[in-house]
């Protein structure tokens, strides 16, 4: 029996042929014998592998999935192949549910992937590492591959994220005004059945005329975001506070949030100035102009029914979209009729002189 060895250096096909030659040891004949075989020369097992997990962000009282997809890149079967995964930080937030089996015997050039199923407690990052090993099934080699990756935990409450705004911050009695909440699920699943409601309060009165829209239960796929609106009317002036709660489902999850923002109605004047509340029972009141431009300074004085001063103040640089400034000190002021005087500077230097408001001061 002959023996050669040698090494290959490129797959493929190749075709082993050989001549053997002797002499007879009677006749002194010359014999040959040729011969001839086929090979297939195939590169060892190669893995690649690749750790990811769903959802990402996930959810304190959820589950977390996390999968290894394993790609034999090699000509030779991979035998024997198994996966483990151990928890590192933040691995007390969590427990595992199920793990996978192993897999006999992975071809070259295919792939099978391995999933663990983990239950959510904690709020904390969690870091995951994967192994997968085995035996490549021609040389016996040992192939393995490690890959790590981390998950983000919110809060069922964090879920959501809402942003409530007025078109405008300033409203007189009776004026329309819109509403928007900008609702974002910053989880990495999908939210369903989101509703959004409207409260409304405060002291200033703002009422509710349709929203929101879109009406009805809406899904919102993971980091997208949508944007609901309301139409309202603007009624008692004061400060009206807007709320809105928004509520919905994640994986089995009871996911909520809020936001509030408020709005100023002021009274429709039909004169160029008053004051509100009159009469005042409190420290404060606020002393309002109707103005179609900016005012640089407003000096207002308060007089008494015998013609003595009890209040004098300046204030600088009044909107006419707010044009309204605050009495304050009122406790100090004798119940009794005061009568208000205001003179304003406008741009350029031109003065108006307000007409006399009465504030009625009551204990």
């Amino acid at each position: 029996m002959f023996t050669w060895s040698g090494t290959s250096s490129a797959a493929g096909s190749v075709v082993l042929s050989t001549t053997v030659t002797a002499t007879d040891a009677v006749t002194g004949d010359a014999l040959t014998k040729a011969a001839a075989a086929g090979a297939t020369v195939r590169t060892p097992a190669g893995m690649v592998s690749a750790l990811v997990g769903t959802p990402s962000p996930a959810l304190a009282g959820g589950v977390i999935r996390v999968m290894m997809t394993v790609t034999n890149q090699g000509g030779t079967g991979i035998s024997g192949l198994s996966a483990t995964i151990s928890v590192g930080s933040g691995g007390s937030g969590v427990a595992l549910v199920s793990g996978p089996s192993p897999v006999a015997l992975l071809d070259g050039g295919t792939m099978t992937s391995f999933v663990w199923t983990f239950s959510v407690t904690g709020v904390e990052a969690v870091r995951f590492t994967a192994t997968v090993a085995g035996t490549d099934a021609v040389s016996g080699a040992p192939v393995v591959s490690v890959n790590v990756w981390t998950a983000a935990v919110l809060s069922a409450g964090l879920a959501l994220k809402a942003v409530v705004e007025p078109e405008e911050s300033v409203a007189k009695d009776g004026e329309s005004l819109v509403i928007r909440a900008t609702v974002t699920n910053t989880s990495g699943a999908e939210v369903s059945g989101i509703v959004a409601v409207l409260a409304l309060g405060g002291v200033g009165q703002i009422v509710a005329v349709s929203g929101p829209t879109p009406a009805g239960a809406l899904s919102l796929p993971p980091l997208s975001s949508t944007t609901f609106t309301w139409s309202v009317r603007a009624g008692r002036p004061g400060g009206a506070s807007i709320a809105v709660v928004v509520t919905g489902l994640s994986g089995g999850l009871d996911v909520s949030t809020s936001a509030t923002t408020s709005v100023t109605v002021l009274p429709r004047l039909g004169e160029m100035a008053a004051v509100y509340p009159n009469p005042a029972t409190g420290d404060a009141a606020f002393f309002q102009m109707d103005l179609a431009a900016d005012v640089e300074t407003l000096e207002v004085n308060a007089y008494d029914t015998a013609g003595r001063r009890v209040f004098q103040k300046t204030w600088r640089g009044i909107r006419a979209s707010d044009p309204r400034v605050l009495l304050t000190g009122l406790r100090a002021w004798a119940p009794g009729v005061y009568r208000l005087r205001g003179r304003a500077m406008m741009a350029g230097g031109a003065e108006l002189r307000l007409p006399v408001v009465k504030l009625m001061v009551k204990r």
